[in-house]
């Protein structure tokens, strides 16, 4: 199976993955679905590998990628902090009013695996050049991302935020010949297997139909859909205009918005950093769940639409 191959396939996995989450939720073998919650090392272990896939993607990033020139790696890093920057702020001040501040991480990062299966799917039009940075913008704030947790999130014990942290610093420290020789087969384990089990065990939000409505309006899920929609592709926008008109190169502003746009689908990290803000059962868990699926799906739907307007352009 090719590449392209392997991330549509991973992309129908992670969707498939969060509509059954759901449906299972609200059946009648809901009971079952909370009994899942129990095995809670399982989604720590999975948490674990992928994280640690990031820890080895960066350093090679750093060592001979896109990261390894100041001049190549001011774009992507200046998009990776504006992108988690603005999404965390434009929560905050919807959130502001109500005090439910706790959730201000969820926006903030890019679910790698979704992001690239939709820009291999559709992003033909684009240059090949988009998806290095759209890797490099994802694995800089998911690596980023790591450092809010081990900040905001260890303090109370959490088997999703330690093995966050340690995957991401067992992915660094791992030497460098074994690490290129795990990464292919850890990257197509996280995205056929892993991500599509840990999608399965957040995104199954229960809600009574006479709870949703109130739910889907509250400031949490409100907070965290503009956040995904406008903050995070305006912060990936500001981000590289900023670092452009210092480091003077030049930026196609047509090819980069779509690739903005798909910065917003946060989806498996986003669902992680809301388990970590949230109550395990509560409504503001609930708000920020759906506010990730919405914000996510809305996201990638207007990137689709961009890319698949987009006049031919693959130099």
């Amino acid at each position: 199976m090719n590449s392209k191959s392997k991330q549509t396939l991973s992309g129908i996995l992670l969707l498939g993955a969060a509509l059954l989450a759901i449906v299972w939720a609200n059946s009648a073998a809901a009971g079952a679905y909370e009994a899942l919650h129990d095995l809670a090392w399982l989604p720590a272990i999975v948490i674990f590998i992928f994280f640690a896939t990031v820890g080895i993607e960066l350093r090679q990033e750093f060592s001979t990628g896109s990261l390894s020139k100041p001049s190549q790696a001011a774009l992507p890093f200046a998009a990776a902090l504006g992108g988690m920057a603005v999404p965390a702020l434009v929560f905050t001040m919807i959130n502001l009013p109500t005090g439910s501040l706790a959730g201000w991480a969820v926006p903030m990062s890019t679910d790698i695996a979704f992001a690239l299966a939709i820009l291999a799917i559709f992003g033909s039009r684009l240059p090949k050049k988009m998806r290095a940075f759209l890797l490099t913008v994802a694995v800089v704030d998911d690596v980023l991302a790591i450092l809010v947790i081990a900040v905001f999130y260890t303090s109370n014990f959490s088997l999703l935020s330690l093995a966050s942290v340690a995957g991401v610093v067992l992915g660094l420290l791992l030497p460098k010949s074994v690490g290129h020789q795990a990464a292919s087969k850890l990257v197509s384990f996280n995205s056929l297997i892993g991500l599509p089990i840990f999608v399965l065990f957040e995104a199954g939000v229960h809600i009574d139909a006479a709870e949703l409505g109130a739910v889907l309006v509250s400031p949490v899920a409100i907070g965290v859909i503009v956040g995904l929609v406008l903050g995070k592709p305006a912060g990936i926008l500001l981000g590289t205009w900023v670092a452009s008109r210092f480091s003077r190169e030049k930026v196609d502003w047509a090819d980069l918005l779509p690739v903005a746009l798909l910065g917003g689908v946060g989806f498996t990290v986003a669902l992680l950093m809301n388990s970590l803000s949230f109550e395990d059962g509560s409504q503001q868990s609930a708000a920020g769940t759906l506010g990730v699926l919405i914000g996510s799906a809305t996201a990638a739907t207007l990137a689709v639409i961009l890319m698949r307007t987009r006049v031919t352009n693959v130099n």
